[in-house]
């Protein structure tokens, strides 16, 4: 298993985290359905699987190398991810305070997506120390 582990690059690696964390995290939070609070859970759902989906994918395409269709791959896959933060954003934005319609709690969601990009941040400066 440890083998395994360490043929995988730091966006393998940052993905299965993130799973693991958005996983735990979504459990945790799930007995505020109790006190109507359905929309933190969603939320942290939404905003982790978007970019935990996004280290995956990037992490499939870095073990096809650094040819130049694989770099084009890496740049259009970061420029989704922003858009799809942003207008995911926007949307669960004015669905919350303009609308009131409270399905995925803002907060939340852009939490959920912060913190793969630190544990990238700690993932690949342990690679770069070996």
């Amino acid at each position: 298993m440890k083998k395994w582990y360490s043929n995988l690059n730091a966006d393998l690696k940052t993905s299965l985290w993130s799973g693991i964390v958005v996983l735990v995290a979504t459990l945790a939070t799930l007995p505020l359905m109790i006190i109507n609070l359905l929309d933190i859970p969603l939320g942290i759902l939404l905003g982790g699987f978007l970019n935990t989906l996004y280290y995956f994918v990037s992490g499939l395409n870095r073990n096809r190398g650094e040819s130049k269709s694989a770099l084009k791959f890496d740049a259009a896959l970061i420029i989704i991810r922003f858009t799809l933060f942003a207008a995911l954003g926007l949307v669960i934005g004015w669905l919350y305070f303009k609308m009131n319609i409270k399905i995925f709690n803002l907060f939340a969601f852009v939490g959920a997506y912060l913190f793969p990009i630190f544990i990238f941040m700690l993932l690949s400066r342990k690679e770069v120390k070996q």
